[in-house]
């Protein structure tokens, strides 16, 4: 029973980002051979989309306009602290240390219509941090003078609630140089990532939303083996990388998302893994 005039309507989106970072970092050597380094920092990420729209509805004989005032907020903050040392001998260098990083999502969403708050602005507990700790032990041999390779080895714990998942992470090179200006690199890792990344759209185009891992969200787990090429020449520098890359335990918004909603409902209705 409810008509609208296309020909009058009138929409606003607004989008604003901002973001804070500091840190500090300490290193002690010891000649050539021994170095112990230690870093701490934190940064702060904050996007939010406004939307407002006014369409003017005709029924019931009566003429009214429908104002809506839609907020889409996003807060990431992430806390590290590294301590590693690196060794240096003839044809070796090794290196080893432990990172602990904690990671803050406060997504918040809220609804108005014609000056009615139909939704607050809900944002997760303050204190809702969750947190991994990373282990590694990291080398790098020399074999000859156009030969050398790399690996090494990283344990992640990561903690979100009152659980715990564990993540062994792999990582090898093998590079060759064939002349005085390129080589050529063969690489392969496994890594992960703190934070879900969800976009309405492969661009990464707003709304975007960033949620922590948890029993039903698990880490994101990332693969890659690829063939690189370097070319080096006085101060320029030029590669080229082939690579192949898998990735699990994606989330993504489902077809047809609607963010008008409470974000405990759009959690569990509109975000699949």
């Amino acid at each position: 029973d409810i008509a609208f005039d296309q020909s009058v309507r009138a929409y606003e989106n607004s989008t604003r980002w901002r973001n804070r970072m500091a840190g500090v970092g300490w290193g002690w050597f010891l000649g050539d051979q021994w170095k112990v380094e230690a870093r701490a920092g934190w940064s702060d990420y904050e996007s939010e989309l406004s939307r407002t729209s006014r369409v003017p509805v005709s029924g019931e004989g009566a003429d009214a306009t429908l104002a809506s005032t839609s907020t889409f907020n996003n807060r990431i903050g992430i806390r590290h602290a590294t301590l590693k040392s690196a060794f240096n001998w003839e044809r070796i260098q090794a290196s080893f240390g432990v990172q602990v990083q904690s990671y803050l999502s406060n997504p918040a969403f809220g609804q108005t219509t014609n000056g009615v708050v139909e939704s607050l602005p809900s944002r997760k507990n303050q204190s809702n941090w969750s947190s991994v700790t990373n282990a590694y032990v990291e080398s790098e041999v020399r074999c000859t003078s156009n030969l050398s390779g790399s690996f090494g080895l990283r344990l992640a714990r990561w903690r979100f609630g009152d659980s715990v998942s564990w993540h062994r992470l792999p990582r090898a090179s093998l590079m060759l140089k064939m002349s005085e200006s390129q080589s050529l690199v063969l690489h392969s890792e496994r890594t992960i990532q703190g934070l879900h990344l969800l976009s309405l759209n492969g661009l990464g185009f707003v709304p975007e939303l960033w949620l922590l891992p948890s029993e039903t969200r698990p880490v994101e787990q990332a693969w890659q083996t690829g063939l690189r090429w370097m070319h080096a020449q006085t101060t320029n520098r030029f590669s080229l990388d082939l690579y192949f890359r898998g990735m699990s335990n994606l989330l993504e918004f489902r077809p047809g998302v609607n963010f008008d909603q409470e974000l405990t409902a759009l959690l569990a209705n509109d975000v699949a893994g």
